[in-house]
């Protein structure tokens, strides 16, 4: 939840390893991912996204079209309009 809170508020996301995170982010390139909890790397990747204003504006934007995209409307239309193609409704 909160991922898809960051995402919805236009941030940059930077974020640990854990469940889907890591595809989330690179498929939709709208965040960073640090491979543990090394606090050196989280620092690292954090500082690029300062350094960097232009890639994390961009990573926003795109954060903010998946967060629409995850939205459970999108996805119960989307379910929706799949059962009623099979049903050839």
């Amino acid at each position: 939840m909160t991922l898809w809170e960051a995402l919805s508020m236009a941030k940059p996301v930077l974020s640990t390893d854990v469940g889907d995170v890591r595809d989330l982010l690179a498929e939709h390139q709208c965040g960073l991912v640090a491979n543990g909890r090394d606090p050196s790397e989280l620092t690292d990747l954090l500082e690029q996204l300062i350094d960097r204003t232009g890639e994390a504006a961009a990573m926003a934007r795109n954060g903010r079209r998946a967060a629409e995209m995850l939205d459970v409307r999108q996805a119960a239309a989307k379910h929706a309009a799949c059962y009623r193609e099979v049903l050839g409704w």
